[in-house]
């Protein structure tokens, strides 16, 4: 058998199969057309192009699972006041009236704890303008005026105020 030959045999091999598909979709338009008429056609085309989407999907690799992502286990996580403090901060950025009712306060407590404890510094009026300068950026928890702000006139607060505010209540209580 010579090279064109050898090269045609495998065409006519193939062309059977091919050829049968092809008899079968046009006998099945055929068959629909008379069954239903042109509202025939197109399901027997949404069945026909839904069968080679089939086996056309059965023909791929299947797909390879991406890698799970590696999260480093968080060491404080069996302290469940610890829990509840993450708890409270995640959504603390979504909306500032509830951090103003959720966060503020909790917040609020621990910088008096800690200024109480390290400082002797009270948040009262006396000792107040000792505990701004002690609190630094996060001063502005004092305000008094901050809580009155309406739902539509907030603006959230963004993760770096957040891990402001927290990292400078851990350097005042260490």
């Amino acid at each position: 058998m010579r090279w064109r030959d050898r090269e045609w045999a495998g065409v006519k091999a193939s062309a059977g199969p091919v050829a049968a598909v092809v008899g079968a979709v046009a006998l099945a338009v055929v068959v629909g057309y008379q069954v239903g008429g042109s509202s025939g056609v197109r399901v027997v085309a949404i069945v026909v192009e839904a069968i080679a989407l089939i086996r056309i999907r059965a023909a791929l690799p299947p797909r390879r699972s991406a890698r799970p992502r590696v999260v480093a286990p968080d060491v404080n996580a069996g302290f469940v006041r610890y829990r509840q403090l993450v708890a409270l901060l995640r959504p603390a950025g979504a909306s500032r009236v509830d951090f103003d009712r959720s966060v503020r306060p909790v917040l609020l407590r621990l910088y008096a704890q800690t200024l109480a404890a390290r400082y002797g510094v009270t948040l009262s009026s006396r000792d107040r303008d000792r505990a701004r300068t002690l609190m630094g950026d996060a001063a502005w928890l004092l305000d008094d005026s901050v809580g009155d702000v309406e739902e539509s006139d907030a603006a959230p607060l963004d993760a770096r105020q957040i891990e402001l505010l927290t990292s400078r209540l851990e350097e005042l209580s260490s």
